[in-house]
């Protein structure tokens, strides 16, 4: 599912270019930063500006992610019917437990929480 989506994805042009980084093979965060450093120093030396950045880390981006504005988004960008259907009922009513040593914790449904 994962290569037919990238490739809708890619198809269909709909990544803009500095977020084609990350989950891609042959592409990387150091890449992405690379690109945006190049850019940015770019156009603020030829304009003779100051810059500031700001970093955030986004690994754990997923478990915060509102599955409701997903799909909507998802079928929005055109990934709709079987396929839309099959990653809802993927992401809808999963669970998950921390298992530590010999320890594992109770199992827990997964939420969004803003």
């Amino acid at each position: 599912m994962y290569k037919r989506i990238l490739s809708f994805i890619e198809y269909n042009d709909l990544l803009y270019i500095f977020f084609k980084f990350g989950f891609r093979e042959g592409f990387s965060t150091s890449m992405a930063l690379t690109t945006l450093v190049d850019k940015i120093f770019a156009k603020s030396l030829d304009r003779n500006e100051y810059t500031l950045d700001v970093f955030l880390d986004f690994s754990k981006v997923f478990d915060s992610v509102n599955y409701e504005i997903l799909f909507e988004k998802l079928e929005f960008y055109g990934i709709r019917g079987t396929a839309l259907e099959w990653i809802k009922n993927y992401l809808t009513g999963r669970t998950q437990y921390v298992y530590f040593g010999d320890k594992a914790s109770d199992l827990l449904p997964i939420t969004y929480r803003e």
